[in-house]
């Protein structure tokens, strides 16, 4: 109950975090008055994460506030051989990530190159772990083949709207036409969800208490690191 209870009130103090930033932000920003240029002010970018290949639109709104919206996606299969019960097996683990984000960057200062930035993320993803029997397996007098022996697959996944907290640095929008930049900060996606399909001689692990254990091994695993490095491309002169 206490390990809900902290799990709770870290997964809601983020989101509170973003609210209030927000709230604090707004009047003070957004009532600055600038000249806005959209030709001036916005860029594309091309970036490498932790979440894989993706591109995002930039625009820059004064000299403190800028937006950015877009995504990544990629993907990362494993492969390594182990023994269960005395059967030898192949797991086949499979990362599908991806995302979809609006993020806001605040700049402490006119001349500043760092960042905080806060936002909101669609989750996309999902964690596969397949076991399958790598030979076949005598019991007695009988033969069985892997596919007789069965298989497990495990599906994990987090909440779907999750926010983001972060550090950055690089110009809003590129003061030439090419600049870098890098982000750092945590996705809170809360406490990851198990489903498992087991079969043969794996089905007694398809069960509640496998999940429990599952569960509470992973009961921590609440955020999800995110490095990034982008190339942005002022779209104007």
């Amino acid at each position: 109950m206490q390990v809900l209870f902290n799990r709770l009130f870290m997964l809601n103090k983020a989101w509170f975090i973003i609210f209030l930033w927000i709230f604090c932000l707004g009047d003070n920003l957004l009532a600055q008055k600038q000249e806005f240029s959209f030709k001036q002010n916005s860029a594309v970018s091309l970036n490498l994460s932790t979440l894989g290949v993706g591109a995002a639109v930039h625009l820059k709104y004064n000299d403190a506030l800028a937006f950015r919206a877009g995504f990544s996606k990629g993907n990362l299969l494993l492969t390594y051989n182990t023994s269960y019960n005395n059967t030898k097996v192949v797991v086949d683990a499979k990362f599908n990530l991806g995302m979809i984000y609006v993020f806001a960057d605040y700049y402490p200062s006119k001349q500043s190159l760092f960042r905080f930035t806060g936002g909101l993320v669609r989750n996309y993803n999902l964690y596969e772990a397949k076991v399958i029997p790598a030979t076949s397996q005598t019991y007695g007098y009988i033969t069985y083949s892997p596919e007789q022996l069965g298989n497990i697959k495990v599906d994990v996944n987090g909440s779907k709207i999750v926010p983001y907290l972060g550090i950055g640095f690089g110009y809003p929008v590129p003061r030439k036409k090419i600049s870098l930049g890098s982000d750092i900060g945590l996705f809170i996606h809360g406490k990851p969800k198990f489903n498992i399909q087991a079969s043969g001689v794996f089905s007694p692990t398809n069960s509640d208490e496998n999940l429990s254990v599952l569960s509470d091994a992973f009961s921590l695993w609440s955020f999800f690191p995110y490095l990034n490095l982008h190339v942005k491309y002022r779209l104007f002169n």
